[in-house]
């Protein structure tokens, strides 16, 4: 796949030599090596243990949490500014998800709660 294809299917934009506003993790970041990044999200979707749906689930809901909280985020960077590296965002991503499935099960439970109190 090429420079421009990795970028715009992680849904940043082609300026230069960089990929800019491409959402990884829930935060937008300027990358260099779009294609990396997408081969490794689509190896830590594949080797999640939970399965791909459950990934996609857990990354959605890892990736809002750390978006709309940002201390909740699984990556931790000493520059807020630069992305996660290429060769640990499997990892990362697979962390994202798993805590992601975490929040999704808080989230039903909690609502499962109030809907029974609120039907009683």
């Amino acid at each position: 796949m090429t420079f421009d294809g990795c970028c715009t299917e992680l849904g940043g934009q082609v300026e230069d030599v960089f990929c800019k506003d491409v959402s990884l993790l829930g935060r937008p970041y300027n990358v260099t090596q779009p294609c990396e990044y997408l081969e490794a999200g689509r190896e830590a979707r594949a080797s999640f243990p939970f399965g791909g749906l459950a990934y996609d689930v857990g990354m959605f809901f890892g990736s809002l949490s750390a978006f709309l909280i940002p201390s909740t985020s699984r990556y931790t960077p000493a520059n807020p500014e630069s992305a996660p590296l290429a060769s640990t965002y499997t990892d990362v991503a697979k962390q994202t998800a798993e805590y992601g499935l975490v929040v999704f099960a808080v989230v039903g439970v909690v609502g499962f709660y109030l809907t029974r109190k609120l039907l009683k």
